[in-house]
């Protein structure tokens, strides 16, 4: 019953309807829901197109749906913008994306293989061994690649999450066992910690442990910006105790970008001696495994807090 399928819009400065789009404004930013697309699949098997439009009340959103066959399932999607295959004739795993202010998406992956379809001037053309990070933006329309890129070093590197600021500037939060990441010489951590050789989901080799990286490049993706290491002597940027439900919950980090470009991460440690800021919520780690969060000047110089955040058991 589509009169039951209603949504609250809070917090937003403006919302509007035209042309059957629904126009969301928050700030400067503004979202576009493009007009919803209802159908059923009849009893031969064909796709039936039903009117479908979105209905404004304050800041509630419903729909008006067209005449249908109330014996059969209703659909109603949004509607895709594009879609489209991305990768090479090794394996490559989607991992996160995100999206800047002129609608661009950014995708980042892994990588296991050279034939990636990097663009000329990319920042790292070629791939490094065992398990790079692939990195694409796609234009609004996903008629084109505005930029593809590897990322990464000799050993597994893996994408948690990317962030663009509000200088279309593209970060990249991942664990690494590389011991030559790529990291620009004024980094706040520009060294590698380490911890115990493992493996991460059946395939990715963390022979030398690992840390966790931040990456910045610019607009398009021909150079890195500022990028550095964070972690301590043991593995970081991994959940391995009993947390795992899930493939891929091993590599489940996350970054945003406050509206001074101000970096924050939140992870997993293992390590008893993260570079905690004085008057840290929680200085020490509480049990094998902790939550840690953190926050970072734009340039990846300088730290301006850490904490560690769990309790005397595993917390990811």
């Amino acid at each position: 019953n589509p009169n039951q399928l209603k949504m609250l819009y809070q917090g937003v400065d403006q919302i509007q309807i035209r042309s059957n789009h629904l126009y969301i404004q928050i700030g400067k930013f503004r979202a576009t829901e493009l007009a919803p697309y209802a159908y059923q699949i009849d009893k031969s098997g064909e796709k039936q197109k039903i009117d479908c439009q979105f209905i404004l009340e304050n800041q509630m959103v419903s729909f008006h749906v067209g005449d249908y066959d109330k014996s059969l399932p209703l659909i109603i999607d949004p509607t895709i913008v594009f879609a489209s295959y991305s990768g090479s004739y090794a394996d490559n795993f989607g991992y996160t994306a995100t999206y800047d202010l002129e609608g661009n998406l950014y995708g980042g992956g892994t990588v296991y293989g050279v034939g990636y379809p990097t663009t000329l001037g990319a920042f790292q053309i070629n791939y490094s061994n065992n398990c790079d990070i692939g990195i694409t933006k796609f234009s609004p329309d996903g008629t084109s690649r505005i930029f593809s890129t590897y990322l990464g070093g000799s050993f597994a590197d893996v994408p948690h999450s990317l962030c663009v600021n509000n200088n279309n500037e593209l970060y990249i939060l991942a664990t690494t066992s590389s011991i030559n990441f790529p990291i620009t010489s004024d980094a706040f951590m520009p060294n590698f910690y380490g911890g115990i050789s493992m493996i991460i989901s059946n395939v990715n080799n963390y022979l030398n442990g690992s840390d966790i990286a931040i990456s910045r490049f610019n607009e398009s993706g021909t150079s890195l910006l500022s990028s550095t290491y964070f972690g301590g002597s043991n593995n970081d940027g991994v959940n391995t105790h009993s947390l795992c439900k899930n493939y891929g919950d091993e590599t489940r980090g996350d970054l945003q970008i406050d509206k001074n470009n101000n970096i924050y991460i939140a992870s997993s440690t293992m390590s008893n001696d993260l570079p905690v800021t004085t008057g840290a919520f929680q200085p020490t780690l509480a049990g094998a495994q902790d939550g840690f969060v953190a926050k970072f000047s734009y340039n990846l110089q300088n730290l301006i807090f850490c904490s560690y955040l769990g309790g005397n058991n595993n917390d990811a």
